[in-house]
């Protein structure tokens, strides 16, 4: 069993800040006198025992259940290893809780105990800073900007920005796609990483060709950016909520952030119609394009990856295209973050391969 869920009552303090239903834990501070030494003593409010640490509220507890079915709650965070290098080390900022604690406090993380990414993670608890509310909220809603130079800002004041401190690209594509790349271990590690969902919604971070126009789809009209689609639903353990499934395990599709005034409503989104934009773009246009690279040599038919060994491509153009290929495939959304520029990275690739491209 897992160190964390050795945690009681880490159970009583999951999911307070987005429940929105915290009372103010008042505190009384009197300094007293004994033996000759000033001590401080803190009391507090009865409602924090009422509300946090009683057997009565159960949506704190629901909070925590959805969490356990959340990819965050997987150790791989910080044990899996991608072309021989471990997660631990490779990124302990976004991988580890301490680790992105210490990040956001722009300090070395020392603490040699890698935590899951869990509760403490997003949330500030009983943190005694000079603007601590002592209510869960989020430990940051600034503004991200991404290496592309845009800048990620999501969310009723900013809730959903926290996201983008990690799941976002850690390197700008100009850097990574050029005339005579050497692609190796080191270049593939980077771009199959999967973090790339910051920059798809904001239509950003694929390879665009020139003369070619790139669409976008606008998702700033959803009220609380990310977390209005990943977390609107929450009356279940498997599906949004702190769990931030978009599907559950029997196929079903969250939707209900899609079907509000200002995004989908009157246009309303159904399980069946994301599938079928899915298929038009995974099972058609995706093997389109990785069948053509193929053809031009840039991937192996059986792994799936550039050639054995390492490979050096002259033209940035088709280093674009393999690059377009492995962007596409690591945001994992199959085209819903942004159908009309995933759909045109796409596009751009093939008619690139294809000799169209511009015609």
């Amino acid at each position: 069993m897992k160190r964390l869920k050795a945690l009681v009552f880490i159970i009583f303090a999951a999911g307070i800040a987005s429940i929105g239903i915290l009372p103010g834990c008042d505190e009384l501070i009197t300094n007293e006198i004994k033996d000759s030494v000033a001590i401080t003593v803190i009391v507090r409010d009865s409602s924090c025992v009422e509300y946090c640490h009683s057997d009565n509220n159960f949506e704190v507890l629901a909070a925590m259940r959805q969490w356990e079915h959340s990819g965050h709650s997987d150790t791989m965070f910080y044990s899996d290893t991608l072309y021989g290098q471990t997660a631990l080390y490779c990124g302990p900022e976004c991988h580890t809780m301490d680790g992105f604690v210490s990040a956001l406090n722009d300090d070395l993380d020392t603490s040699g105990y890698p935590f899951e990414l869990w509760c403490y993670t997003c949330h500030q608890p009983h943190t005694a800073q000079a603007d601590s509310t002592w209510d869960f909220s989020l430990r940051t809603t600034a503004d991200v900007t991404l290496e592309s130079g845009d800048v990620f800002s999501y969310g009723a004041n900013g809730r959903s920005n926290i996201c983008a401190e990690c799941h976002r690209l850690g390197y700008n594509v100009a850097n990574q796609v050029t005339i005579g790349m050497l692609v190796d271990d080191n270049w593939l590690r980077k771009i199959q990483h999967a973090a790339k969902e910051a920059d798809m919604i904001m239509g950003a971070g694929g390879y665009e060709y020139s003369g070619y126009t790139y669409g976008s789809n606008d998702h700033e009209n959803v009220i609380q950016g990310c977390l209005g689609c990943h977390q609107d639903y929450d009356e279940g353990f498997a599906l949004g909520g702190h769990s931030l499934n978009i599907r559950d395990g029997n196929g079903n599709a969250l939707v209900e952030g899609c079907n509000i005034a200002g995004c989908h409503a009157g246009d309303e989104y159904s399980d069946s119609r994301i599938a079928s934009e899915q298929s038009s773009y995974f099972l058609f246009q995706l093997p389109a394009l990785r069948s053509k690279l193929i053809a031009a040599g840039l991937l192996d038919a059986n792994t799936l990856l550039p050639p054995a060994g390492y490979s050096v491509i002259l033209n940035a153009d088709s280093a674009g295209a393999l690059y377009n290929y492995f962007y596409l495939t690591g945001d994992r959304s199959l085209g819903m973050h942004n159908l009309q520029y995933a759909t045109d990275l796409l596009m751009s690739s093939i008619g690139f391969l294809d000799g169209t491209l511009g015609k």
